[in-house]
Formats: structure tokens, C-alpha cells, sequence
């Protein structure tokens, strides 16, 4: 389960990026957190796996306090997460199957992993999750010669590598997008009890209500 408890983020030049948000995420539940660009969606998800530290508050991991945790904590803790980055974050000149196999950091040792050395299974394991995604003819390809959707496909596969227990996809993308990775995490959610979340970028009108401690 995980628990966010008054979560803060100020950054230096003052902006209030997420103010005291709390809630809870049951294991196997799908949670949507939607908002304009610049709510603080992103903000919170890179809270919550510590790629950014938040100003106060509590992130609980199964009563693991990821706020307090030191680097070796948070090395386990990052790697029962899967992020999908809006952006993809893939090493553009590097093979779809390279960019695939570095969501298996996390399992291996550090020296193995500056050589770039995976062991047979983990290579299966990578042909499997793109298979699964559907781009398994691309895994020889550059990250760079593939169209975007192909590219967040990728990036999905690499995060699908970590066996996570929680998924934080992030997009831009309306929900009525058809390259929208919400309706695959919604499938890896409910395939296997994962805990799984979207943010989404939408329309907000004065009548709608901005999820509570996100900036509007």
C-alpha cells in the first residue's frame, strides 16, 4: 500500500508545486490523478520515488518511510516502481533492446551494469515485454528510429523489466488519445494486482475542481 501523508514541494524560487496531499492507494487499485500542465502531477509522482525531495510530509512503501530512506533503501525501493516518463527518457542512439534491458538496473550489480552485461533470462524476460507491447520486430532498431508512439511502447517495455509493484505512467496525452499508455497499465493492473497510476493532462472548466493540494 502506498501512503502519502501532507506532502509539500516548494521550490527555491518559491512556487508551490504540491501542498499538504494526502492519500492512500490500495494494493491492485488503478488511480487517476488528472490535472492542467503544471498542477503538480509530475511533481508529485517524482516525490513519491524520490527523484525530487519534497519540502514536508510523509511517503509510506508498505510502512517503508521513503522520505527517511538512504541511498541503498531507496535503490530497492525505486526498483519496485515503474515510471513511464512522458518524455520517454530512452537512450536515443542505443537499440530498442538496450533501452528495454536497463529497466533490469535495479537487479544487477553496478559493475555489470556500466558494461551493459545481462544475463540470458533477462534478455528473454526483454523480448517477452516486447512482445507483450507489441513491437518485438524493433528490438535491433535505434530508440531514435522509431515514430513516438513507438518510443512510449519502449518505454512502457522498460518499465514492465522492473517487475514493479507500482506504475507511474506520466503523459500529456488526453485521456481519448489512442497512444495514451493508461488503457495498457490499466491492463497490467488488473492482470496482476499491481498498483498503478496515470497522470493525465485534461481540460479543467470553472465548474471542475482541482485535485485537492495541487496548484491550480
Amino acid at each position: 500500500m502506498l501512503q502519502i501523508k501532507n506532502l509539500t514541494k516548494v521550490f527555491p524560487d518559491g512556487t508551490v508545486a504540491l501542498r499538504d496531499v494526502s492519500f492512500e492507494v490500495q494494493d491492485g487499485e488503478f488511480l487517476a490523478i488528472i490535472g492542467l500542465s503544471g498542477s503538480g502531477k509530475s511533481t508529485l509522482l517524482r516525490c513519491i520515488n524520490r527523484l525530487i525531495d519534497p519540502t514536508s510530509g510523509t511517503i509510506l512503501w508498505d510502512g517503508v518511510d521513503v522520505t527517511a530512506a538512504n541511498s541503498a533503501e531507496l535503490r530497492q525501493i525505486r526498483r519496485q516502481i515503474g515510471m513511464i516518463f512522458q518524455h520517454f527518457n530512452l537512450v536515443r542512439r542505443s537499440s530498442v533492446m538496450t533501452n528495454v534491458l536497463a529497466g533490469r538496473l535495479g537487479y544487477v550489480h553496478p559493475f555489470w551494469s556500466l558494461i551493459g552485461r545481462f544475463s540470458a533470462d533477462d534478455r528473454r524476460r526483454a523480448v517477452a515485454a516486447l512482445e507483450r507491447v507489441g513491437i518485438e520486430d524493433k528490438a535491433d532498431n535505434r530508440a531514435d528510429q522509431l515514430s513516438g508512439g513507438q518510443q512510449q511502447r519502449v518505454g512502457i517495455a522498460r518499465a514492465l523489466m522492473q517487475e514493479p509493484r507500482c506504475s507511474w505512467p506520466t503523459s500529456r496525452w488526453p485521456a481519448s488519445t489512442p497512444c495514451s499508455p493508461t488503457p495498457s497499465c490499466a491492463t497490467l493492473n488488473s492482470s496482476t494486482s499491481k498498483t498503478a497510476s496515470c497522470a493525465a493532462c485534461t481540460s479543467w472548466t470553472s465548474s471542475t475542481a482541482m485535485p485537492p493540494g495541487l496548484s491550480g
